[in-house]
């Protein structure tokens, strides 16, 4: 009885080390789609310097609870997944708002689409 005690808890054990072992590849599964996203950079790609867009809400709770770094070039901002790279949902927002260009971390410009100018805080 021992000893199918003691096979039984090395298969436990095997079984727990292969579990915690997929869990680490979905955890960075998980943190190189959000790399991929703009929502984390890793310890590499990561600066001081690099410009972000942070949320801001009325809800202290949910104000600052989201970063999205700005890579290299354009970033462009509206509604359509297809044509923009950060999407936002919500009355008044259209399928594209604005882009933004990030120059070596050094210069960002903001371009308004015309015709939206009314909504997009200045």
């Amino acid at each position: 009885a021992l000893r199918q005690a003691e096979i039984w808890f090395e298969q436990l054990k095997a079984e727990w080390k292969d579990q915690l072992g997929g869990e680490v590849s979905i955890q960075q599964q998980r943190l190189a789609a959000l790399e991929r996203l703009g929502l984390h950079q890793s310890e590499s790609s990561s600066s001081l310097s690099t410009p972000y867009f942070l949320n801001v809400s009325d809800d202290p709770i949910l104000s600052g609870c989201l970063t999205y770094y700005l890579r290299e070039g354009t970033t462009t901002v509206g509604s359509d997944p297809d044509k923009c790279d950060v999407v936002l949902r919500g009355l008044g927002i259209h399928d594209v708002m604005a882009s933004v260009a990030n120059n070596n971390d050094e210069e960002l410009s903001i371009t308004i689409v015309p015709g939206v100018h009314g909504i997009v805080p200045r």
